[in-house]
């Protein structure tokens, strides 16, 4: 089992759809308890959930992980803390800029 190791435990949620809006997305976290912050980041097409506890996250993430909202399915994984970015260039990304939904989702950093 993976759980987060921070206080304050990140999901990145990807591929959302554009209708979605930040009260959408919370309400489908908040049956996982302790939710703490969510963000759609606007014109990306992914946001963040935080948790107050990791037991919380990891189950969150594991239940509706390729699940539908909003018609589309969301992909799920553990968000990163910007101080634990990647510091090398992904070999998947384009002149500097991310090239698709590739982990760490380098544009989608901050909350």
């Amino acid at each position: 089992m993976v759980v987060a190791t921070n206080l304050h435990c990140q999901i990145f949620v990807g591929g959302l759809n554009d209708s979605v809006s930040d009260e959408q997305l919370g309400q489908f976290f908040c049956p996982y308890e302790q939710l703490v912050h969510v963000k759609i980041l606007v014109g990306k097409r992914c946001g963040l959930v935080q948790f107050d506890g990791s037991h919380c996250a990891d189950v969150a993430l594991k239940m509706l992980n390729g699940t539908q909202l909003a018609r589309q399915n969301i992909r799920l994984s553990w968000g990163r803390s910007p101080s634990n970015k990647q510091t090398q260039l992904d070999p998947n990304q384009w002149n500097g800029g991310s090239y698709g939904y590739q982990p760490g989702y380098e544009t989608c950093g901050g909350a």
